[in-house]
């Protein structure tokens, strides 16, 4: 399916978006104040993402935004939930798991796209995409270790 670069950064911001809302709804189910703590962390996280994103669509230029792209990768948020469980006593453990799945569908799709491309500009900008996630995933896996020792 060809989508502009700017119709692939607005599923990613989207992705993020269902992600900080999803993290929020789960937190508002758990009975675990670590789980309860991770998850409001995850969830701004996911805001500052999305909001992060918006910024990159800002700073790019129009001739990378409008560039079209022949085949794109399914959006990362298609079937966000399909195929993980979820349960009010999800463990710290449980909870880390699952960010960590939905940060590689997102690292997997910036990639994807980076090396689909001919185009050195949109390439720069997905593989910056690509580091970034990977920074924060490790990010996230530090914090998760922390709420998991409290």
């Amino acid at each position: 399916m060809a989508r502009s670069v700017r119709q692939l950064l607005d599923a990613a911001r989207e992705f993020h978006h269902q992600l900080s809302v999803f993290y929020t709804e789960v937190g508002e189910e758990t009975e675990e104040s670590r789980v309860k703590l991770l998850l409001d962390y995850m969830s701004r996280h996911e805001e500052n993402l999305e909001n992060s994103l918006e910024a990159y669509e800002e700073q790019a230029g129009q001739n990378v935004l409008e560039r079209w792209m022949k085949f794109t990768p399914d959006a990362p948020g298609d079937d966000l939930l399909s195929d993980i469980e979820i349960h009010p006593e999800m463990s710290v453990d449980e909870v880390i798991d699952m960010a960590m799945e939905f940060d590689e569908r997102l690292i997997t799709f910036y990639r994807q796209i980076s090396e689909s491309t001919t185009v050195p500009a949109v390439r720069q900008l997905f593989s910056n995409l690509v580091e970034q996630e990977e920074a924060e995933e490790h990010m996230a896996a530090r914090v998760a270790i922390e709420a998991d020792s409290y």
